[in-house]
């Protein structure tokens, strides 16, 4: 039988004070830790529940519930990996002996395919950007070449080497990219 003990609002404040000045976390994600783990403790003192003696199995009753609201993958992923510091802080203070949130797992994320444009549209900002014999325009030019054509993202594209990048388009007498 679980003992009855209210959860200690001093566990959450302790704990947000830590992350706030430990773990570097955004604002954000720290309002969003509070607020996760105030619904939880609301949840737990209904259940007349303390943090000490909560368990995997009221977690995911917990969550099951929460699951009832509609929350998007995203959300409870969040608040598994919230719970998961929470309760790793717990046991770190010798106030818990097993974190309860090891055993449960985040839902699957959905993956958003990625935006692109059509070839027609390709094929018009190129014709575009040929005519434009400035500087700027012959490297906008190269780099919606290079990203058309073989296929990469922005982020991969910045990253690329010069030298590769220069080799790849001597053909196009790109000056800014020819290197002594």
């Amino acid at each position: 039988m679980n003992k009855i003990i209210n959860p200690s609002p001093n566990y959450l404040n302790i704990f947000l004070q830590k992350i706030r000045a430990e773990d570097g976390l955004s604002k954000n994600t720290i309002l969003s830790y509070g607020k996760d783990l105030e619904l939880l403790e609301i949840y737990l003192k209904t259940k007349k529940i303390s943090f000490e003696n909560c368990s995997k199995e009221i977690l995911k009753k917990y969550f099951s519930e929460d699951a009832q609201q509609d929350l998007k993958n995203s959300s409870v992923s969040r608040k598994i990996s919230c719970f998961k510091h929470f309760f790793n802080f717990l046991e770190q203070e010798n106030i818990i002996k097993i974190n309860p949130v090891l055993e449960i797992h985040s839902p699957k994320r959905h993956k958003i395919l990625p935006k692109f444009l059509s070839e027609n549209e390709i094929s018009k900002m190129l014709d575009i950007l040929i005519n434009d014999k400035s500087e700027f325009g012959i490297k906008l030019s190269c780099m919606l070449e290079i990203l058309y054509s073989a296929g990469l993202r922005v982020s991969e594209l910045v990253n690329f080497p010069i030298k590769i990048l220069a080799k790849f388009y001597d053909a196009l007498d790109c000056e800014f990219l020819k290197l002594d």
